[in-house]
């Protein structure tokens, strides 16, 4: 669904599919927030929400942040704030994370993941 000039707000059913592996929202018109449920998808390999509008904070503690099967986490360019979420920690398989959102910065823990370029 990339680069497909979609707008408005993700809605919340898409949380509600079992089977996704990726989630790929880049490019386009997002805004308003992230749906929580999506930060909870147990099968979530990829999440690409680069190049949108989205705005509010990232849920930050285990009980709203399980993304177990984690590899790629991009959030660049959009209108995040606050801290990247600690939960990354648990994401054993977690590659990437790209983060040059305003205001948004990495916790001393999780500074040992690979970062994306311009971080």
């Amino acid at each position: 669904m990339g680069t497909n000039s979609l707008s408005g707000p993700i809605r919340h059913g898409v949380a509600s599919s079992p089977m996704l592996d990726t989630l790929n929202l880049a490019t386009n018109q997002l805004s308003g927030t992230v749906p929580p449920g999506i930060y909870n998808m147990s099968t979530l390999q990829i999440i690409e929400l680069q190049f949108n509008n989205l705005t509010g904070p990232i849920p930050n503690n285990n009980q709203s942040f399980s993304l177990p099967m984690l590899q790629l986490f991009c959030l660049s360019s959009n209108n995040f704030v606050g801290q990247i979420p600690s939960g990354l920690a648990s994401c054993q398989y977690l590659q990437e994370i790209y983060t040059t959102t305003k205001q948004a910065f990495v916790p001393g823990h999780l500074s040992r993941q690979p970062l994306g370029p311009g971080q």
